[in-house]
């Protein structure tokens, strides 16, 4: 059965630990030690037994003109030549993990009201962005890096797909389609507890979310992926 034909089951994030699980890659540290790394210590995670692989990526580098700056405005080269080979693959469908929202213009993110979320633009680097649109879309073409380095990359050919990212670091429940690419970002556990969780239906094209804090328990949402 081709890779296009096989419609596995739903994915329900919040268990998938408990399936069968190969990290491609780890990094360990001392307790209470502040780390930035030097280089990409981005990851993947696969499950097959829903056939999906999990992009966890760190676009948090050591580029900053003082030493030791945390940035996360730039793609640095190292990143660019790992998502572009991870995501040439073409060996399960995707799911992108980042602490980081992708970039978006102000007013592009919205709550569940459909009230925009006000910030000026939001997220990190706009090359990152385009780099992992392009695999949502399948396209070919190149991104520079912040040392102005070229990349090219070529994912019209990939089957599988690249379902959705999902994201933290805003502390309030935000989404967003960004060029095709649903954008979900959770809410935090220091606003009344909050819990969320959610289903991949790749079959019907949808992100399930399950929220609920101390106070309420939300509405289902959903997002078409």
């Amino acid at each position: 059965m081709g890779p296009t034909a096989l419609k596995p089951g739903p994915i329900l994030l919040k268990q998938a630990a408990a399936a069968e699980i190969f990290v491609s890659r780890s990094k360990l540290s001392k307790p209470k030690r502040r780390i930035i790394a030097k280089k990409n210590s981005s990851y993947t995670v696969v499950d097959k037994a829903h056939n999906v692989k999990y992009m966890v990526v760190d676009s948090y580098s050591d580029v900053g003109v003082t030493t030791g700056q945390l940035t996360n405005d730039q793609l640095t080269g190292d990143l660019a030549e790992w998502l572009i080979a991870e995501m040439s693959k073409d060996d399960y469908d995707l799911v992108y993990l980042q602490h980081w929202m992708l970039y978006a213009t102000k007013g592009t993110y919205t709550y569940r009201d459909g009230t925009p979320q006000s910030t000026d633009n939001i997220g990190g680097s706009q090359v990152l962005k385009n780099l992992v649109t392009a695999r949502k879309n399948k396209t070919s073409g190149s991104v520079t890096d912040s040392d102005s380095v070229s990349h090219s990359y070529n994912f019209t050919g990939c089957k599988h797909d690249l379902l959705c990212a999902l994201h933290g670091h805003q502390h309030e429940e935000i989404y967003a389609t960004i060029d095709n690419l649903l954008c979900y970002v959770a809410d935090w556990y220091g606003n009344n507890g909050s819990c969320v969780f959610g289903v991949i239906d790749r079959f019907n094209s949808k992100l399930w979310i399950y929220k609920f804090d101390s106070t309420n328990t939300y509405a289902e949402l959903s997002l078409s992926i």
